[in-house]
């Protein structure tokens, strides 16, 4: 069975990816972009641990960042192409 983990929370999204959950759908919500990522282990301490600042949740600070930046680009470039993609 395929499980998924959806937020719209930019931060617990960049967790998600440096925990190696892959993206596999982001959708729009009015001003907000929903992440879906991939979970077939069913980790269902995930967010417990990330939102718990506990010893598990610790990644390094450049890989999370990087995460962000390539997140917030993917909302940018999501964003562009349905903005631009109809127009004449």
């Amino acid at each position: 069975m395929n499980l998924s983990i959806k937020t719209s929370d930019l931060y617990f999204a960049a967790y998600l990816q440096c925990m190696c959950c892959k993206v596999i759908k982001t959708e729009k919500e009015g001003t907000k972009t929903i992440f879906t990522f991939e979970d077939d282990q069913n980790r269902v301490d995930i967010k417990e641990n990330y939102f718990n600042e506990s010893p598990e949740s610790a990644i390094p600070g450049l890989r999370y960042a990087n995460a962000v930046r390539s997140l917030k680009t993917m909302c940018y470039v999501r964003n562009w192409f349905l903005n631009n993609l109809y127009k004449d």
